[in-house]
């Protein structure tokens, strides 16, 4: 799946005319397809980098957020390093998460997503970008996609591949990751996600790991 989910996600929903009005990003942020797409100019885009984000940062971004565009169709907030948010501002956050504009979007980036509030997650679209030093470390990881080209007994020869790797725990949470990705973008990959899940509950069962992992491959 792609190296920028977040870009990835937004080329899919524009297609669709589904932008969200609000957005969390675990990992870089890159702005550039968001900017190009919708045409943002300068004027309406204002980023945030305070540490810690305090209440009077919050304050002065729904203001102006509540303003309307200067010289483009939307306006763009975007507060890095949301985990270092005060209480106070982010439950102040809330209220423009709860009645926001309708021409203005808020993309929140964050590295820990522990310290974020549930009630903020609850409110915005989650995206979490692909750790590239972790999926590099994953030598034996093949995307869901790459895996439907393989042959029956192809697959089974990969399944024989990581059922030793240490590392198996990792790859089946990045198959879930990918298709949580694809059913934001728009793939029903319910069922799928489903395998994935029920899988990953029966490996501590006593129930054969090959045949979980074989059953699984094939539903990819």
């Amino acid at each position: 799946y792609p190296d920028d989910k977040f870009s990835s996600l937004i080329k899919s929903q524009a297609k669709m005319h589904d932008l969200g009005h609000a957005y969390i990003v675990f990992g870089d942020l890159d702005l550039t397809v968001f900017l190009e797409i919708y045409k943002i100019k300068t004027p309406d885009v204002l980023e945030l980098f305070e540490n810690p984000i305090k209440i009077n940062h919050i304050r002065e971004l729904i203001s102006w957020m509540y303003l309307k565009p200067h010289s483009s169709s939307l306006k763009l907030a975007v507060l890095s390093g949301v985990e270092n948010m005060t209480l106070e501002a982010a439950n102040s956050l809330l209220k423009i998460l709860e009645e926001p504009p309708a021409y203005a979007v808020l993309i929140l980036q964050s590295s820990n997503k522990e310290k974020i509030l549930p009630t903020i997650l609850s409110r915005c679209q989650v995206v979490r970008q692909i750790n590239k030093v972790n999926e590099a470390s994953l030598s034996n990881f093949l995307e869901s996609d790459k895996i439907t080209q393989l042959s029956i007994k192809e697959r089974f020869d990969y399944v024989a591949k990581i059922i030793e790797d240490e590392n198996l725990p990792k790859i089946i949470n990045s198959w879930e990751e990918e298709m949580r990705f694809k059913l934001l973008s728009g793939e029903d990959t319910r069922e799928k996600l489903k395998s994935i899940i029920d899988t990953r509950r029966l490996l501590s069962t006593n129930t054969s790991v090959k045949l979980l992992l074989e059953n699984l491959i094939l539903k990819l």
